[in-house]
């Protein structure tokens, strides 16, 4: 991954200030949170919307991601809760059978570079 020089840091660092300050959701974030648990669910995970990294970890765990998403059922709504301090946004995902609770930030590209699941609201 090729480095930013340091003025493109500090504006990166001055909007996640922001965010964090406002308590502001992230352009696109909750949309890449649905097609990510619609993606996973399938068992067809799109890799070009995440990051190298991400897509990687993935792979790895997608037999596990999988199962957790099918138990849950569909997504039937989700609330911002706020962003976390490293800037990710954090929602609560009320299932079929069940909650989430996400941590989900996109890149500058708009791919997915983080995606925490854990169950729960």
């Amino acid at each position: 991954m090729p480095r930013i020089d340091a003025a493109a840091a500090q504006q990166i660092a001055a909007r996640t200030t922001e965010r964090v300050r406002n308590q502001s959701a992230a352009p696109g974030t909750e949309a890449a949170l649905h097609r990510l648990f619609e993606s996973v669910t399938s068992g067809h995970p799109n890799y070009d919307d995440m990051t190298p990294a991400l897509a990687a970890a993935t792979r790895e765990h997608l037999p596990n991601m999988q199962r957790s998403f099918e138990d849950w059922g569909a997504i039937e709504s989700t609330r911002f809760l706020g962003v976390g301090a490293q800037g990710e946004d954090v929602y609560s995902v009320r299932h079929e059978n069940g909650a989430s609770h996400w941590r989900i930030a996109l890149d500058a590209k708009g791919a997915i570079s983080t995606a925490w699941v854990s169950p729960g609201p």
